[in-house]
């Protein structure tokens, strides 16, 4: 581990703590407010936040037992956030292996999701191939009576078929296999509230599709028309489009933003598309569907999805059987 790496971003020299129960001993009752850097015997690294930098070493000692160095940096209290997220990202960048989890854009190691999607098959599907999957839909008697009455209401919206379409093509096309990772790794919320992203430019919200613990796709009425918000990786548009992608983007059909949830990690944005044939459009265009892949890919890899309990089987199975097509315009124009 680069002792360089962790100097430039205004940590002290690395200590070792092998054989160290506390550190209480080096850190004055006052000074134990910031980020700290833990390096493991395997050469992977964590960083966090602390407000008493003492009893949260203690802590990580009950789970870790390989820690074999760290450094600390005092930092205000009101900044811990804002520090803690650069240095995950700015370590991530060069290429550190850290065991974080939420801040980080992907994670690395087996993961609970190589078990039911494979890293070679992970790998043939971000390169745009179908796998395998299955033809058995979740029984789950339950939570399916639960939310069918949403799903009634669903039914009755003006809107009700172009976003039943929608969801089948966003399933279909960048959901690692569908049925093999629904419910556990992803789920579907029928006439879910609005959050205040949402909320200041939409009417209805049709639905929500969850991974981990973020939405990824949210349909909503808008003036009139089904729009459409997705939550895509930045790097695919970038590498598609070029350095002025979001020009692309934000222009007719289509606003583009910067916006994005901690889960997914830096290397997000958010597309939106203004009306169903719009967002059929990013949906099958070649670098969007990457785009959606990659962030796909990346929150089902951090664990379950969070949202389970909401899933609404009804609407998935009309997803799953749905045969009708919104016809998609040409993209950018």
């Amino acid at each position: 581990m680069s002792q360089e790496l962790f100097t430039h971003l205004g940590f002290p020299d690395l200590r070792d703590v092998r054989d160290t129960p506390s550190i209480a001993g080096h850190h004055a009752a006052h000074q134990r407010c910031g980020i700290y850097l833990m390096v493991f015997e395997n050469g992977e690294a964590y960083a966090g936040q602390a407000v008493d930098v003492v009893r949260r070493y203690a802590q990580h000692r009950k789970t870790y037992a390989d820690i074999t160095q760290m450094t600390f940096q005092s930092v205000p209290a009101d900044d811990l956030n804002h520090v803690e997220e650069q240095v995950i990202h700015h370590l991530q960048r060069h290429g550190v292996l850290l065991r974080n989890i939420a801040l980080m854009s992907h994670v690395l190691g087996e993961r609970n999701f190589d078990q039911v999607v494979p890293p070679a098959d992970q790998d043939r599907w971000l390169g745009g191939e179908l796998l395998t999957d299955s033809n058995e839909a979740i029984r789950d008697e339950d939570l399916r009576r639960r939310l069918a009455p949403r799903f009634q209401t669903f039914q009755k919206l003006p809107h009700a078929d172009h976003a039943t379409d929608l969801l089948n093509m966003y399933l279909t096309a960048v959901i690692s296999a569908p049925r093999r990772t629904e419910l556990t790794f992803w789920a579907v919320s029928c006439l879910p509230g609005q959050n205040a992203n949402v909320t200041a430019r939409a009417g209805q919200v049709y639905y929500r599709v969850n991974l981990n613990m973020q939405e990824v796709l949210t349909a909503f009425e808008h003036e009139g028309e089904l729009a459409v918000s997705f939550h895509v990786a930045q790097s695919p548009l970038a590498a598609g489009f070029g350095p002025n992608w979001l020009d692309f983007f934000n222009n007719g059909d289509y606003q583009a933003t910067l916006h994005g949830y901690q889960p997914g990690g830096p290397d997000q944005c958010e597309l939106i598309a203004l009306n169903a044939p719009a967002a059929a459009a990013l949906i099958v265009d070649e670098h969007v569907s990457a785009a959606m892949r990659l962030m796909n890919l990346r929150l089902m890899r951090k664990g379950a999805t969070y949202y389970g309990r909401y899933h609404n089987l009804d609407l998935a199975d009309a997803a799953f059987n749905y045969g009708d097509e919104v016809e998609p315009v040409t993209p950018f124009q």
